[in-house]
């Protein structure tokens, strides 16, 4: 198999999954899942986070997240609504999420902050 095939396999089985319970219905929690975060990705987004703007959070969240059949969840039109109601740390929590393209089940109860993870001097 070519180096490329072997590219491309790995991002098809690649996808992140986020539960996010502040967007689901009770005891049944929105499944955003995202393939993977690629250079592309990272050209678009760039620009807004190059800046510090909180919009390339919504940006990435309204590009990449989708339901499980792979089904976009946001459109374009969606982010006016995103920016205004949805609540930033949540919103940075999915972003962050689908960037490092870890599946966090667990952070789900670390929506708040979180606490100090620095080595202690003591």
């Amino acid at each position: 198999m070519a180096v490329i095939d072997q590219i491309r396999a790995r991002y098809a089985s690649q996808r992140t999954h986020v539960e996010v319970p502040e967007w689901g219905e009770p005891d049944h929690p929105l499944d955003v899942y995202a393939d993977p975060f690629t250079l592309a990705d990272e050209q678009t987004i760039s620009r807004y986070l190059k800046d510090d703007d909180p919009a390339g959070f919504a940006e990435l969240v309204i590009r990449k997240a989708e339901d499980a059949a792979g089904n976009k969840l946001y459109g374009k039109g969606d982010k006016p609504l995103l920016l205004r109601t949805g609540e930033a740390r949540v919103v940075k929590r999915v972003a962050m999420a689908i960037m490092s393209g870890i599946s966090i089940e667990g952070a789900r109860k670390n929506s708040g902050p979180t606490p100090d993870s620095s080595p202690s001097t003591d």
